[in-house]
């Protein structure tokens, strides 16, 4: 039998498949992890394209979002400018086209305000609890939304309704002032003096703790006139 020639060129091949180290040697990681990521390397790469999906479509779904809203606040813009009955359609298709935006939010307590201009007040507080059904308690617009429901209700002589959206108006950092110096006012309206007083309490109260300093909200000597007009 004939010695095989180790200078054959398929001898060679298959040393040097043999020898050669491959990348996760040359990284240094050890032997049982090598054989690890050799064993599962399919379902290593499936996971890592998923993952890569993943990111991908957050990403173009956040590209998406941001161009939405750009134009979304284009077209409220655009509304905003317009009059009558022109800048009512405008809003309005705002509204409908971006309802889940803060342009289309905006919209829409416009839409409520101009309701409420026009004697429609009806249309106003359907249009306002439509919005505050669509929007998270964390939303910036929500104190904004509370205190318009609760001027709403005020003006309709809807005392329950509006000391329930002040009230909550009142949980919200920083616009507590606002709120209780309103709560005041319904209440004494109502001839519950304790009532009232005790918001008026809680009104100058919260002024004190404002970081802008005591005496910021320019009603706070009429409020306290009226505190002392009650306690006597």
């Amino acid at each position: 039998m004939s010695e095989q020639n180790p200078f054959n060129r398929q001898n060679i091949e298959q040393s040097a498949v043999v020898q050669a180290p491959g990348l996760l040697e040359q990284l240094g990681l050890p032997p049982d992890l090598i054989r690890f990521l050799r064993k599962n390397q399919r379902t290593i790469w499936i996971v890592v394209g998923i993952i890569v999906f993943i990111i991908t479509a957050f990403s173009l779904y956040g590209s998406y979002r941001a161009y939405r809203d750009d134009k979304a606040a284009s077209a409220l813009t655009e509304a905003m400018k317009a009059d009558g009955a022109k800048k009512q359609e405008l809003l309005i298709q705002v509204a409908d086209a971006y309802g889940s935006t803060s342009s289309g939010i905006w919209a829409r307590v416009e839409l409520a305000r101009l309701a409420t201009a026009a004697g429609e007040q009806d249309r106003a507080v359907e249009e306002l609890y439509g919005v505050r059904k669509s929007l998270s308690r964390n939303n910036p617009a929500m104190p904004l939304l509370l205190y318009n429901l609760g001027a709403l209700h005020e003006s309709r002589n809807e005392p329950e309704q509006a000391i329930s959206a002040y009230g909550e108006l009142a949980s919200y950092l920083g616009f507590e002032a606002a709120a209780y110096k309103a709560m005041g006012r319904v209440y004494e309206a109502e001839n519950d003096r304790e009532q009232a007083l005790s918001m008026y309490r809680k009104y100058l109260a919260a002024l004190e703790g404002d970081e802008s300093g005591p005496g910021f909200d320019p009603d706070r000597e009429m409020i306290e006139a009226r505190i002392n007009v009650l306690e006597n």
